[in-house]
Parts: structure tokens; sequence; C-alpha cells
């Protein structure tokens, strides 16, 4: 029964990090429906933000309530500069300036930007934790590294801006930073608790920033609209799918494979699903350039899921 521990427990934090993808990557799409003049609930960057914080804020408390270790010490000085570090990630610096970003450029651009998480990512991990970058994986991150900038410097039909996409690059590395700052708490407490934790830091920090910018009646957006648009863009997609579970699994993934594998399959399983709903439910139109950009980064995708010696490409790296 025992062998069969290890691989399970990889096998549940591939799946975990492949179902983070799926929500993050269709983020831009419910996004971009909600800013649309043809949805009912038609809201801009800020007010998106305001009313998805008040609605997230409570289920992370409660998950952070439910989840907290009984007997855990108090937590110390370093403990909460790390969670401190992890809201500011989670909510201005990723969910907020994704928001904005997304704004001002076109949701497959959006998508396919989230590339450069893995590099980010990883050239943390390997500073900071120590964490092994496998010469396959260093191709993999430098093709998606290539086909990010190919993306950000040509100009899709679709009303791309290079400001739009400088503000998914900050979003980008704060992510890497917030990675960082789940795999060191991770250690110490439970991933849920984690989520729970930054979760709700990151969602009043943005409900402080509604409230001083007068945008608290945004909160009963849901509770006006209940146009089919509105339910699955925000109401399922952004509060519960991305906000909750989307965390909750990137958490436990980063938790059992560490930053750099999840990194490249969050980072890079994101476009298929990204694209999917640009193109399907958008119907964004792409140029050459983007199609080439894509290339690149499924490649990169395959080489970064491509077993590496006697190990899995999953399996957590140290020094």
């Amino acid at each position: 029964m025992g062998t069969h521990t290890v691989p399970d427990k990889i096998l549940a934090g591939l799946l975990a990090a492949l179902g983070s993808a799926i929500f993050f990557g269709l983020n831009a799409t419910a996004t971009k429906v909600l800013y649309a003049p043809g949805t009912p609930s038609h809201i801009d960057p800020l007010g998106l933000v305001t009313a998805r914080s008040l609605w997230t804020l409570p289920l992370f408390l409660l998950l952070a309530l439910a989840t907290r270790p009984r007997d855990a010490l108090r937590p110390s000085r370093s403990d909460l500069a790390w969670f401190l570090l992890s809201g500011i990630c989670y909510g201005p610096a990723t969910t907020g300036m994704f928001a904005l970003g997304v704004g001002h450029t076109s949701a497959a651009h959006a998508v396919l930007l989230l590339a450069l998480a893995p590099v980010f990512a990883s050239i943390l991990a390997v500073i900071f934790l120590h964490e092994r970058l496998h010469p396959v994986r260093i191709v993999a991150i430098m093709g998606g590294a290539i086909g990010a900038c190919v993306l950000t410097f040509s100009r899709s039909a679709s009303g791309s801006t290079p400001a739009g996409d400088a503000m998914i690059l900050v979003m980008v590395f704060s992510w890497g930073v917030m990675a960082l700052a789940l795999r060191v708490l991770n250690r110490t407490y439970p991933a849920l608790f984690v989520a729970g934790i930054m979760g709700a830091l990151g969602s009043l920090i943005l409900v402080a920033i509604g409230a001083a910018n007068h945008r608290l009646d945004e909160g009963i957006l849901p509770l006006r609209y209940y146009d089919l648009k509105t339910i699955l863009a925000f109401d399922l997609e952004l509060v519960v799918l991305l906000s909750i579970a989307g965390q909750v699994l990137q958490s436990l993934s980063i938790r059992i494979l560490g930053v750099i594998p999840v990194a490249a399959i969050t980072g890079y399983g994101s476009i298929f699903f990204g694209m999917v709903g640009s193109l399907g439910i958008l119907h964004e139109q792409v140029n050459a350039w983007d199609f080439l950009a894509g290339a690149l980064l499924l490649v990169a995708l395959a080489l970064a899921l491509k077993p590496i010696g006697t190990h899995t490409a999953f399996a957590p790296e140290s020094r």
C-alpha cells in the first residue's frame, strides 16, 4: 500500500494544478464578458474588483476558520510577514492588476502573457527555495518567454495595447511572489488555511480600496442581475471557481509538487482553456504572430510536462 502513496499524491497535485489552470484560463474571458456593453451587469474594472471581493471575503474567512490548525503555535513575525505579502499579492497585485489589464488588452493576450509566470516563479524558487531547475525545464521556460515576447510586441485585431500588456506582466510577477509565499507557509500550516488567510487579506485590501472610492454599492451586483451571462461569469467563474476553488487547488498543488512544476502547469495549461474562451466565446480575432506565439507556448507546455530521468516531471525537486 505504501508504494502507491507517492504516485497517488503526485497525481492529486497534478489534477489540482490542472483544475486551477482551467479557472485561471477562463478568468480573462469572464472579465471581458462583464465589461461588454451588451451584458446587463456591464461594469468597470474597479466596480468588478470591489463586487468580487465583497463576496469572496466572507467565503475565505469561513475557509480559514474551518481549517484553522488547533495545535498551531502563535505565528512568528516572519510568518505574519509572509501572510501579509501573500494577501497583498493576491489582492491588489494580481486580482486588481489583472482586472485593470484585461480592460486594456485582449483576452487572448492576457491569457498568453500568463506564460511568463513560470519564468518569474522558477527564478524565485531557485533563489529562495533552492528548488532545482532541470535543463529541460529551462528550455521550456525560455520557449514560453520567447512566445510571450512575440505576443506582447504584436498587435491583435481585438484591441490589445502595450499598457494593458504591461499591467498583466505586473500581475504575472506578483503571482510568482505569491507562489513563493504559499510554498513557504505551506511548510508550517495546512494548505487550505493558508489559502483562506491569503484570500481574506487580499479581499479585505480590495474592499478597502473600493470603499475609499465609494464603490461598495457594487456588492449588490449578483442580487440585482439574474441574467445567464452574469451568473456564469461573475457568480460561478469569478467568485466560486476562480477565487475560492482556484486558490485552494493552487495552494494544494504547490504544497505537493513545489513552485516550479505548478507554475509551468498553470501558466501554460491556462493557455488552452483561455484561448478556447477568447476564440470560442468572445470570438476575438488573432493574427499570424499570435498563432506563432501560441505554438511556441504549447511547445513549452509539452517540455514542461516531459518526464525527467527516472522521476516524473511533477515530482518536487530540491537541492
